[in-house]
């Protein structure tokens, strides 16, 4: 009898962890926090092989689902440590821009090729910094790799091994409208949308026509304010933009016409910041937005169906929140669980098939806890409130 009144109680001290409350913590997600690079993050990719690559300010780090691997500047390494974006091509091949030119790895093989600018060569790379931006290198369906970097755009011919170079040129309309990059990505119709200091430019490759979307103060459904730093396609010919100062908007490209969602301080459903630096669509449709490593405002979640924003942030009561508020941005991978780059270090895993558990626990400053950590009784009424006995 003795024996079996001590299992019920272990019982019932251990679950006090791990009680399950479907209706409690809605606006928080439950992670694991398997890597922490030690080093400021940027970007996260999953290669064909599964494993999880970083981009960050100490080289790429890759892991294995068990352990990491670093690769850092060197002879026969990385050209330099600062590596904010990473690229898997249909070869399987890794292109990453650094702030020391362009390299490509070859996982094959284990080396790195070089791209540098050379004043002296039109058909090099137009510089050796690219911007500390999310997604920076993009490949289209020629096989061709195009790069925004801090110098305009160029193309990448992997035959002929040489770099088209597209820049801004005030006295030509039809050409960039700012040589800062910060994304670049291809829609379905094939045109290249790029994200620049000075608004939106879309290109279309085969006539080589530039149209400009910039902000107009006066026009209510013109592209919010600021830099361009991200460019999702949704669906429906939808394309949804991340800005330094407009909020998230949503172009209509049958009207081209935008929708801005921006933060309203009298509306706690608001986009919780106006800048949106990264933008990373799941397989439900929620858009999961980032900002940069000066906005500490917690992963963000939107809901396109209806229009409503969510906001998940650190809990230093809570282990198994998010590791930090400064959130960089995110990356589904293929078993649809979602990898959280924070700024300054860790990189969190959200496996959404996960049972949600909630923890139950005495805290001094929070007379709506629990009286006691020692639960000895648990017992569910008939209107199916759970009480505990201390």
């Amino acid at each position: 009898m003795k024996e079996t009144l001590l299992k019920q109680f272990a019982f019932c001290l251990g679950l006090i962890f791990f009680v399950c409350s479907p209706a409690h913590g809605l606006n928080q997600i439950r992670v694991q926090h398997p890597i922490n690079t030690g080093a400021y993050n940027n970007s996260v990719m999953q290669d064909r092989d599964g494993f999880i690559w970083v981009g960050s300010t100490n080289g790429i780090i890759r892991y294995d689902g068990y352990k990491t691997k670093t690769y850092k500047a060197g002879s026969g390494l990385l050209s330099s440590a600062i590596a904010p974006g990473i690229f898997e091509d249909d070869e399987g091949l890794l292109w990453i821009g650094t702030s020391g030119g362009l390299n490509v790895f070859d996982k094959k093989s284990d080396s790195f090729t070089y791209y540098h600018h050379d004043p002296n060569d039109g058909n090099s790379l137009n510089s050796d910094h690219f911007n500390w931006a999310f997604k920076t290198i993009f490949q289209d369906s020629d096989k061709a790799i195009w790069l925004d970097i801090q110098a305009g755009v160029n193309r990448f011919d992997k035959k002929t091994k040489q770099f088209l170079s597209l820049r801004n040129n005030p006295k030509d309309p039809n050409c960039l409208s700012h040589d800062s990059i910060w994304t670049i990505m291809a829609g379905k119709d094939h045109l290249l949308w790029i994200g620049t200091d000075a608004g939106l430019d879309s290109y279309d490759p085969d006539t080589h026509k530039f149209v400009r979307y910039q902000h107009e103060p006066a026009k209510s459904d013109s592209i919010g304010a600021g830099k361009v730093y991200a460019v999702q396609e949704g669906k429906d010919g939808i394309l949804w933009i991340g800005t330094s100062q407009g909020g998230l908007n949503k172009l209509d490209r049958k009207t081209g016409r935008f929708v801005r969602y921006q933060h309203d301080p009298n509306d706690p459903e608001s986009i919780v910041h106006n800048e949106v630096y990264s933008i990373a669509q799941d397989s439900n449709g929620y858009l999961w937005l980032g900002r940069s490593y000066a906005v500490a405002a917690g992963l963000e979640r939107f809901d396109p169906q209806t229009g409503k924003f969510v906001v998940f942030r650190h809990s230093v009561d809570d282990s198994s929140s998010i590791s930090g508020n400064i959130i960089m941005g995110c990356y589904e991978d293929r078993s649809k669980i979602l990898w959280v780059v924070e700024n300054t270090g860790a990189i969190d895993k959200y496996d959404p098939n996960m049972k949600p558990f909630d923890l139950h626990q005495r805290r001094a400053d929070d007379e709506n806890s629990l009286s006691s950590n020692i639960v000895s009784t648990i017992v569910e009424d008939h209107k199916g409130n759970i009480w505990l006995g201390t």
